[in-house]
């Protein structure tokens, strides 16, 4: 019987795949882009979202020029251009959230038609995405973020359409149910208001004592 020939791995050689009949290395070395290009946009995401919640402290803590000043750079790596292939985050996130929270920050300045109009735009392009796995990019659903601007401008009307919209999108999210449980109510749409505090019931149904 012939002996089985003898496997050369070349230096420097990393490993050999038997399933692939070559040596590691070259696998490594094409797959090399593909890694770079998640690091870059999962960098680019997570940045954004720590600037975020960094702006969402500051506005609890009354900070507003510490506020503005992450808005700035959140800003700024809005302009970051996207990676050059599919495998880099997603470029319109960091817009989205920098328009937000540049609304809220209209809203507390009073400018509240500014802030409704940053966060309509703001929903277009979260709509535009595509579909994807795992937990959001955006943080907080810009539908469930205009809903709650506009409650709070007395539109119950139209802060109800928007918890639909941000529910249709997001099935059964806590905030977004009891935003539109308020909303109706202020409405005076009663059916819609009893059904989302129920469908609010059925979730926290474990929940703490004191939630509303």
């Amino acid at each position: 019987e012939d002996s089985p020939k003898p496997i050369v791995c070349e230096a420097p050689c990393v490993g050999y795949s038997f399933s692939r009949q070559q040596q590691v290395l070259p696998l490594i070395m094409a797959a090399l882009p593909v890694t770079f290009w998640l690091s870059i946009g999962a960098f680019i995401l997570w940045l954004s979202v720590g600037i975020s919640v960094g702006i969402y402290a500051a506005l609890r803590r009354g900070d507003r020029p510490a506020a503005d000043s992450l808005l700035r750079a959140l800003g700024e790596v809005a302009k970051l251009p996207p990676a050059n292939d599919r495998y880099g985050g997603n470029p319109q996130v960091p817009a989205i959230l920098e328009k937000e929270l540049r609304a809220i920050l209209r809203a507390a300045d009073g400018a509240n038609d500014e802030a409704v109009a940053l966060l309509r735009e703001a929903s277009g392009q979260q709509e535009a995405l595509p579909l994807e796995y795992g937990p959001p990019d955006v943080v907080k659903p810009t539908h469930e973020l205009l809903g709650e601007l506009l409650l709070a401008q007395g539109r119950a009307p139209e802060a109800q359409q928007e918890f639909v919209r941000a529910l249709a999108l997001t099935p059964r999210r806590t905030l977004s149910l009891l935003g539109l449980a308020r909303a109706a109510t202020a409405a005076g749409d009663t059916a819609a208001a009893a059904e989302a505090w129920a469908d609010l019931r059925s979730v926290w149904r474990r929940a703490d004592p004191d939630l509303p």
